[in-house]
Order: C-alpha cells, then sequence, then structure tokens
C-alpha cells in the first residue's frame, strides 16, 4: 500500500494524517476486503502474499505429487478453499517459468460464491511427462473487482459508431 500524505484545513490551523494511518483504519473498518482462505488438509499447502511489492498475483501451490504426461490436460488441487469478498473474483492464470517448460495454464475464473477446492488445470505440450511435487507453485491467483453492468439489448445499427468499428484480428498490424 502506497503512503499518501492526506491534509485537512480548518479556519486557521490545518493538519496532516499519514496514509498508513488512513490505510489501518480503513482495514479495521471494513472498507478494506480480506481474502480468507481455508486448507482441506491440516499439513496442505498455505496461501503467501505476493512474494514482492507491487506483485499482483498469489502463488497456487500443488497440495499433492502430481505427474502430467506428456501432451495431456490434468487438473492439479491446492488444498485450498477461498472466501473470496463479494464484489470480486478471482482467476487463475499461469506462471511463466512454467510457460517455458511448455506446461500451459487454462485461465478460470472462482466466483466469490464458490467455497470448493480451488484447482488449476494445466498442459503439457512437451514430449515428455512433467513432474510436480507437494508445494511446488503451479499457478496465480489474481483477485479483482467486478462489475456488472446493466444489460440492455438493442439493434446494431442503434450502437455507438467506434473509430476502430469491425476490425479484428490483425487490424493493428504485426509489429
Amino acid at each position: 500500500m502506497e503512503n499518501y500524505i492526506i491534509g485537512f484545513v480548518s479556519t486557521g490551523f490545518g493538519f496532516i494524517v499519514g496514509g498508513m494511518f488512513v490505510w489501518k483504519m480503513l482495514k479495521l473498518w471494513g472498507a478494506y476486503p480480506t481474502l480468507r482462505y481455508a486448507r482441506i488438509m491440516p499439513n496442505g499447502p498455505r496461501l503467501y502474499p505476493p512474494a514482492h511489492k507491487g506483485d499482483a498475483g498469489y502463488d497456487l501451490r500443488c497440495s499433492k505429487d502430481v505427474t502430467i504426461p506428456a501432451k495431456s490436460t490434468m487438473t492439479l488441487p491446492t488444498g485450498l478453499v477461498l472466501e473470496i469478498p463479494k464484489g470480486y473474483e478471482g482467476q487463475v492464470r499461469g506462471r511463466s517459468t512454467l510457460a517455458c517448460s511448455n506446461i500451459l495454464t487454462h485461465v478460470g475464473t472462482i466466483d466469490s460464491g464458490y467455497r470448493g477446492q480451488v484447482k488449476v488445470i494445466l498442459h503439457n505440450l512437451s514430449k515428455i511427462p512433467f513432474n510436480f511435487h507437494k508445494g511446488d507453485r503451479v499457478g496465480q491467483l489474481i483477485i479483482s473487482k467486478v462489475e456488472n453492468p446493466r444489460i440492455e439489448e438493442v439493434g446494431r445499427t442503434s450502437m455507438i459508431p467506434t473509430e476502430r468499428g469491425e476490425k479484428g484480428f490483425g487490424s493493428t498490424g504485426i509489429t
């Protein structure tokens, strides 16, 4: 969390409140969401905060030893159940280290109302089996705010035109 200086000016005098104090107060008042989790197995992997300041993803770890055969897809258990705050969602994403080893992650969404075990779907593109051990990082969890706008069906001709229009794949060039 960044530190911000917030100033309040009153007739004749002013004062400054540090951002960390405000952040802690917002957290106490419930304005700052909390991601709660439970481990299915007492000795299973935990959910840790992002590794570095400014990182977006929480590492998801495998809860048991698993081998993904060559050219195969498997669902790996994390042993975690999440309580994502209402108004947020979890996104399961890949890790670049695995992508470099020809292991691709199928992106997934975890809704705030879901209370089952979080699993990560991986595909082994290589010609050899790939081994995961309990505690290995198998994906990333990104928490994002969800907005659900009102929907309205309209005729296509009543839609507001844009500069891009219907230009799709390759419309901005290759380089």
